[in-house]
């Protein structure tokens, strides 16, 4: 008959514990690793959707800035049309047609990075031309008192403020509503 070498026996038996040790520890590893990146991966879409937030609201008020001051633009030049305006001195037009909540936001852009391509791209965009929106309309009203201030520059002045006011709010919004709608924000009803 056949003899069980038990030492044999139990060397095989340790052996094949120690593979089942060695997958288990595997599996265990490899399971923690994809909890660990899925937990990384849900903190940084909250962080990015906190900052998405946060930006879109700053990106509606400046739109909403932007609106006021074009329209009241638009009144100013209807103004000067009817004769009731004539000049209107440096201060006056900076504090009528440069925007303030636009800092804010130049704050922010380091954290656009969270943002996915397409409205990261687009913010991105809004902020550059956001950068560019007070220094423009500073040397459009330092080229109208150069010119010596006449009521015709004034309505060419509110009138290119106008446009531009339109375009940057334009594009403020489209910003606005593609981070509402990449992650998940509610939107203004």
């Amino acid at each position: 008959m056949c003899e069980i070498d038990w030492t044999a026996a139990a060397a095989w038996v340790q052996a094949f514990g120690s593979i089942l040790a060695i997958v288990a520890a595997i599996w265990i590893g490899e399971r923690s690793a994809k909890q660990s990146r899925a937990l990384v991966e849900s903190e940084r879409r909250r962080q990015a959707d906190i900052v998405a937030s946060t930006i879109s609201m700053k990106l509606h008020l400046v739109g909403v800035e932007l609106g006021k001051k074009s329209a009241f633009a638009l009144t100013i030049a209807d103004q000067v049309k009817n004769g009731q305006i004539s000049v209107i001195d440096r201060d006056a037009l900076n504090n009528l047609f440069m925007i303030t909540q636009n800092d804010a936001l130049a704050q922010m852009r380091s954290n656009v990075t969270l943002f996915d391509r397409e409205s990261g791209i687009l913010t991105n965009t809004a902020m550059d031309v956001l950068d560019g929106y007070n220094p423009m309309v500073s040397s459009s009203i330092a080229m109208y008192l150069f010119k010596g201030s006449n009521p015709a520059d004034l309505i060419g002045l509110c009138n290119l403020v106008h446009e531009q006011m339109t375009y940057v709010a334009s594009l403020c919004s489209e910003a606005e509503s593609q981070l509402e709608s990449a992650h998940g924000l509610e939107l203004d009803a």
